[in-house]
């Protein structure tokens, strides 16, 4: 009976390799995407938006059930079950603000901010191929928002998007036709990354000029950087914060997370800076 009963659950644990759980992710990652990309055409309605969500929902969860019968990869496993989860709450926010109600408030920041620490620490900064897509919707000069939570899972919080904009209009004192259209488009992902990621220089920088990335020239790439209102020091903390509260990794994996070159890229002062100032309210 015992040994009916391990091989029975022998056969339910997978062992997924880092290629498939990066296929599960990107999967993921499209399904919150195309939930976005959806919420902008013009035929959609509310009904229509939430019978999208729950679809995207569903799958996901789908997703996030099989990962937690993996026993390999382990880190990476439940950092994706953890981002998958997140996104289904955010989803569901999406759907709650529709009927006028108020859920997972922050599910959308964290969710975006789970994904990029996954894409920039396990996949060399490569994200699902319909998220290109989102970024463009999100910096565009011309959007139109079907939904509020939509607004929300674009730009996470008023405040984001306040920083953003201030540190737009206040960071050139040419007129916007006189800068070329592909530096004026670097600084709007920049600032996205900066505000909304809070990702590091170096890791903007190889965003902004990657081919998986924004594809800009090194010129576009450095206008964009000289022109961001950043601090460093603070994006270093964010990231660090959201390693504890969300991995509870220790101090000294938190400070080689920030500084590696496989992970966010920040400068030792900056990771110093961050640990130091962990535990303040």
């Amino acid at each position: 009976m015992i040994s009916i009963s391990v091989l029975f659950l022998s056969g339910c644990i997978a062992n997924l390799s880092k290629g498939e759980l990066q296929k599960n992710f990107y999967y993921m990652e499209n399904q919150y995407c195309q939930v976005i990309i959806d919420s902008q055409k013009a035929s959609m309605t509310d009904k229509k938006a939430v019978s999208g969500a729950k679809k995207a929902k569903s799958n996901i969860d789908q997703k996030v059930n099989k990962l937690k019968t993996n026993a390999s990869n382990r880190k990476l496993n439940t950092l994706i079950i953890h981002y998958g989860e997140t996104t289904e709450k955010a989803l569901q926010s999406y759907i709650d603000e529709i009927h006028g109600k108020k859920s997972y408030a922050n599910a959308p920041y964290k969710s975006g901010q789970l994904a990029a620490t996954i894409a920039n620490t396990y996949f060399n900064g490569r994200h699902a191929s319909k998220l290109a897509e989102v970024e463009k919707i999100s910096n565009s000069d011309n959007k139109k928002t079907s939904h509020k939570s939509h607004k929300k899972a674009q730009e996470t919080n008023s405040s984001s998007e306040d920083s953003i904009s201030d540190s737009s209009q206040s960071d050139s004192d040419t007129s916007e036709s006189s800068i070329p259209a592909d530096y004026s488009n670097a600084l709007k992902q920049a600032n996205y990354y900066c505000n909304v990621q809070n990702m590091s220089e170096k890791s903007i920088h190889d965003q902004l000029v990657s081919d998986a990335g924004g594809k800009f020239s090194e010129d576009a790439a450095k206008y964009a950087l000289d022109h961001l209102n950043a601090n460093w020091n603070e994006n270093a903390l964010k990231k660090a914060k959201s390693y504890q509260q969300d991995m509870a990794m220790s101090e000294n994996d938190i400070r080689e997370q920030l500084t590696s070159s496989a992970g966010e890229k920040f400068t030792a002062e900056q990771a110093d800076y961050a640990v130091q100032h962990l535990h303040d309210n």
